[in-house]
């Protein structure tokens, strides 16, 4: 990349500004108007000196043209939904086996894990979105508010369901069986009828799928009404 010279002044307006390469040449690396810049690891190139000296970053992508969701964030959206299919499955049968006098251990322990798991990731899923960005929303119609308005409460209850099934476990005799390793101890008919959290858990559960199947059939409007190619941001495959 060819120096700027004292004269040139380059154009920067916060961390998501412009940076306009007439001004301050940009070598053939960018070859465009203008670049925009997202936030990145701070450095000073040693080739910017006096005048010239301005914050840069480590990545140089253009805001508009991000057209997709990171790998590590498409990885982690399909992840989290087979895990909260396979939890929601767990659950359910094990409500059945609790009715029944029959629940065990090792279907508690599934169960938690997985639901750990599913809180694992959602943590992931902030700090990638954080740092790889994602693409700008396409438009501000009502339904586009009202599909940001489910990410937002999807993206809550990803910690909140399994942080109340934590609290289930541990205000029921649940969590007194477990860590005794006797499932004779393990709530048995209407065992949560009094556990407060269990019901909230429930609830919340209902919530997820009601949100799920508006997810769902918001992406199949896209798809196949809109014909605007929004689900391709949620794949693997890279577009050229």
């Amino acid at each position: 990349m060819r120096a700027c010279s004292d004269s040139a002044h380059p154009v920067y307006h916060g961390l998501s500004g412009w940076i306009n390469p007439e001004k301050c040449c940009a070598s053939n690396v960018f070859g465009v108007n203008c670049v925009p810049i997202l936030m990145g690891t701070i450095v000073e190139p040693a080739y910017l000196t006096g005048s010239t000296k301005f914050t840069w970053f480590d990545k140089f992508r253009e805001f508009k043209v991000m057209k997709q969701y990171s790998k590590r964030m498409v990885i982690v959206h399909w992840l989290t939904l087979i895990l909260l299919i396979a939890a929601w499955y767990l659950g359910d049968s094990l409500d059945d086996a609790t009715d029944d006098s029959k629940a065990t251990l090792a279907g508690y322990i599934v169960h938690i894990s997985v639901g750990l798991s599913v809180l694992l990731l959602a943590v992931f899923r902030f700090y990638f979105r954080r740092r790889d960005g994602v693409p700008p929303p396409t438009g501000d119609t009502p339904m586009d508010k009202l599909a940001k308005g489910v990410h937002y409460l999807l993206y809550a209850l990803l910690y909140v369901l399994p942080i109340s099934g934590i609290m289930t476990v541990i205000t029921s005799s649940a969590g007194k069986a477990l860590l005794a390793g006797d499932a004779n101890l393990l709530p048995k008919e209407h065992g949560y009828r009094s556990v407060f959290a269990h019901t909230v858990h429930e609830q919340l559960v209902n919530v997820l799928i009601a949100l799920v199947a508006l997810h769902i059939l918001g992406a199949i409007k896209h798809q196949f009404i809109s014909k605007d190619g929004l689900m391709k941001r949620m794949m693997l495959r890279r577009k050229d």
